[in-house]
């Protein structure tokens, strides 16, 4: 398609063609088309400018960006149709009618998954290693935490996910 050596006005038709396809070869679904539009559209945003604007930003306001940028992406790869995607998009951003409230979903695994989830995007694994090679004898507990708690992580994820109800590999839809 000739890459970036044809203007920036095909380079960036190439990249949204590019995420298109991306997003048919996962399903031929609306929603998927829209996931592939959605990852074109920002790529291209920061191939014009957003990209130098947002490397001048504080890095929470980065951290937000990314965290629109993917997590509204995953709601279309994830939704059954168009309708169901766009309402739960509305009620991510407390647009519904309130028919759905937060209340209803709120559990005792989410209120979990919510507190380490937020603990653990911070830079956790920088402070205990500072915080431990400041005392020679809690050495082999970094070492440890290294290589330890991810897999434990990794085991417990896998053991709740395998536990749970069915949950089929997501390529099994198509």
């Amino acid at each position: 398609m000739g890459g970036n050596r044809l203007g920036a006005a095909r380079t960036y038709v190439h990249l949204l063609l590019v995420f298109v396809l991306c997003g048919l070869w996962h399903g031929a679904s609306w929603t998927f088309l829209v996931w592939g539009l959605w990852h074109g559209a920002f790529l291209v945003l920061e191939r014009a400018g957003l990209g130098r604007i947002l490397e001048k930003c504080p890095s929470p306001v980065r951290h937000g960006y990314t965290l629109l940028a993917v997590l509204g992406g995953w709601v279309f790869f994830a939704s059954p149709n168009l309708g169901q995607a766009l309402a739960y998009g509305q009620s991510m951003f407390g647009l519904s009618n309130g028919s759905a409230v937060a209340a209803d979903f709120w559990n005792r695994e989410i209120a979990v998954a919510l507190a380490l989830g937020s603990l653990f995007c911070m830079p956790v694994m920088p402070w205990l290693r500072t915080s431990l090679s400041q005392a020679p004898m809690l050495k082999p507990a970094l070492e440890f935490a290294k290589l330890g708690i991810p897999f434990v992580l990794l085991l417990a994820s896998t053991v709740y996910l395998a536990s749970g109800t069915y949950n089929p590999f997501i390529y099994f839809r198509f």
